[in-house]
Order: structure tokens, then sequence, then C-alpha cells
């Protein structure tokens, strides 16, 4: 399983990575800051900006 997920993540486009860790970086200071609203709503933002990127073929 592991193995798969690495290969999978290998595949993904640089850009793509960068702003999905670039997000996940965002989401846990809100967290921690406890903006939970904040959180939630970048959290959406990614998994859409995510799906729309894979649309375009990037």
């Amino acid at each position: 399983m592991a193995k798969q997920t690495m290969k999978d993540f290998k595949l993904l486009p640089g850009r793509w990575i960068a702003t999905f860790i670039g997000g996940n970086v965002t989401f846990l200071v809100l967290l921690a800051m406890q903006r939970w609203v904040e959180a939630v709503l970048v959290a959406v933002l990614l998994a859409l900006a995510g799906i729309r990127l894979t649309l375009q073929g990037y």
C-alpha cells in the first residue's frame, strides 16, 4: 500500500505538491490557533483547487 502511494506521489507535479504542502501548513497553523472555521474553509478550498488542477491536467 505504502509503495503504491509513494509511486502515485512521485507522479504528481511539483506545483500540486507545493500547493498541497503549503495548504496543509496553513491548515495546521489555523487549527493550532483554534480557528476552526478558517481551517475548514482552507481545507475545502484546497480540495476544490486540487480537483480543478487535476481536471485541467496539471
